[in-house]
């Protein structure tokens, strides 16, 4: 079973690029990524 979850988090500042977080679930391990664009 694979459980995928993307947030997208605005930083403060609206002229650098949002971060977003993927976060997903296999076989009941979890585990999350940090992408910086």
């Amino acid at each position: 079973m694979l459980f995928v979850f993307v947030i997208s988090r605005r930083k403060g500042n609206n002229k650098r690029p949002s971060e977003f977080i993927v976060e997903y679930e296999i076989d009941g391990r979890y585990e999350g990524i940090n992408i910086l664009n």
